[in-house]
Order: structure tokens, then C-alpha cells, then sequence
């Protein structure tokens, strides 16, 4: 990825095959994308991260949410994830302190 963005280059010019995980993060990973456009399993996996991070009263990340997706569609859900709590935000139905509690990620003991 730091190949990619310092020399901006495409998965086309680093022969990365179309449907990998590293081209589909070179495609999309600053897009975010509109609740419409999300499968529903995309929209299962931002509910449940949502509620965990700002849910004042759930438990945090527990391993059901940490392995409810793997790590890639977590990356390419992250853009989404981070525009919906700034969207929250600015709407006030959340406020700047359950965004900054929630982003310093609530994790069990």
C-alpha cells in the first residue's frame, strides 16, 4: 500500500490480480459508502461495530465482534465506519465524548 500511494501506482502497474484484497483496498479504500450501497452483511458488520464502540451500555469489543468479519472486510468497511460517527457527530445523536471514548476502542479485560 505505501508502494502504491508513494509512487501512485495502480494494481494494474503492480500486476495485482483484479479481485484481491490489495487491489480492492487500492480501488476503494477512502470511498465510503452511502447505507444503500451496502450488502447485508456489510450492514450487519457496521451495526455490530458501532454498537460496540459507542453503545455506552454494551460491553465494549468482545470476540464475538472482533471475529463477526475478517480483517480485510473490516479494512474496507472502515471508511464507512469512520463517516457514519462523524455524520452521528455532527447530527448530535452523538456526542464528542462517546465518539472519543469509542474510538480509544473499549476493549474487555
Amino acid at each position: 500500500m505505501s508502494f502504491a500511494y508513494r509512487y501512485d501506482l495502480t494494481y494494474l502497474d503492480m500486476a495485482i490480480s483484479h479481485d484481491s484484497f490489495i487491489a480492492q483496498m487500492l480501488r476503494r479504500c477512502s470511498r465510503a459508502k452511502a447505507p444503500s450501497e451496502l450488502t447485508g452483511e456489510e450492514s450487519t458488520y457496521l451495526e455490530g461495530w458501532l454498537r460496540a464502540l459507542f453503545d455506552s451500555e454494551g460491553a465494549g469489543l468482545s470476540d464475538e465482534v472482533l471475529s463477526l468479519c475478517r480483517p480485510q472486510e473490516f479494512y474496507l468497511l472502515l471508511p464507512t465506519l469512520f463517516q457514519q460517527t462523524c455524520m452521528a457527530c455532527s447530527e448530535g445523536v452523538l456526542t464528542i465524548d462517546a465518539m472519543k471514548t469509542g474510538l480509544e476502542c473499549r476493549c474487555l479485560a
